[in-house]
């Protein structure tokens, strides 16, 4: 029959010439299940990496995150460890785009000695500088009652920027807004 995983108990009976019997039992642990590892990458640069299990080392040691981030790639940049998270750091300063950041197969392991996989994650960074905006009136003085055209001018095309992301401090209010590109 066919072992599955999780723990097995073994048990013996041995006698000796002379008839005495020793009785002798122990258990196991099967485990033939790879670890799997799952990346995640944050806007900012932190690469988390989250396996199904704790990783190990070829000679049995826990692998530390200094170690995982040592043995993560990317063509874009490097790894470090910043306090207790994997930093990213790109080649290119003020880089913005994707990244791949890969864990190669047979790196780590788990306690039984069973092979990690490979674990691929792509995902968009930004270490570009954020974008200005520039505010323009079309008039210069407005009393109660009044309207005027506000324009705010963005270096770069931004995303969700809405009335609600703007405020007028109380002296008046912001309607009708029309995104141009």
């Amino acid at each position: 029959a066919a072992l599955t995983d999780g723990e097995i108990s073994v048990t013996g009976t041995a006698t000796d010439a002379a008839g005495n019997t020793a009785e002798l039992s122990d258990s196991v642990t099967l485990d033939t299940v790879a670890p799997s590892v799952a990346i995640t990458i944050a806007e900012d640069g932190i690469v988390t990496v989250t396996p199904t299990e704790p990783l190990y080392l070829p000679d049995g040691t826990t692998a530390s995150l200094t170690q995982i981030a040592a043995a993560l790639t990317s063509t874009d940049g490097s790894f470090a460890v910043v306090g207790d998270e994997i930093q990213f750091t790109p080649t290119t300063p003020d880089y913005y785009g994707d990244i791949t950041v890969t864990l190669p197969a047979d790196t780590f392991a788990d306690l039984a000695g069973n092979p990690a996989g490979a674990a691929t994650a792509t995902d968009l960074i930004n270490f570009a500088d954020a974008p200005t905006v520039i505010i323009t009136s079309d008039d210069y003085s407005i009393v109660a009652g009044q309207t005027t055209l506000i324009t705010f001018t963005f270096s770069e095309l931004v995303n969700g920027f809405e009335l609600s992301d703007v405020s007028t401090g109380g002296t008046g209010t912001l309607s009708n807004l029309t995104h141009d590109l």
